[in-house]
């Protein structure tokens, strides 16, 4: 059987530094829904970084508002980029 895939709380991304994350954004104004793996950072003060298959990076407190969820995994029947 295949572990649930419920969102990742702030608690358990801080505990998942260097792992990968799947990122789910909310629509944008065109109905598109980004979406994308990412390694998760932690820093010594516990701010969390989103780095991106895209080669970007973000702090999460400055995207949090435009993340619809972050799973361990893509959730089913969705596949981004």
């Amino acid at each position: 059987l295949t572990p649930p895939n419920e969102p990742l709380t702030l608690e358990q991304l801080r505990k998942m530094d260097g792992e990968p994350v799947y990122i789910v954004f909310f629509p944008d104004a065109d109905g598109e829904k980004l979406q994308f793996w990412a390694l998760v950072a932690v820093d010594e003060w516990g701010e969390i970084y989103l780095m991106n298959n895209l080669g970007g990076s973000s702090a999460y407190e400055e995207v949090w508002a435009d993340i619809e969820a972050i799973y361990r995994r893509p959730p089913e029947g969705e596949e981004g980029t």
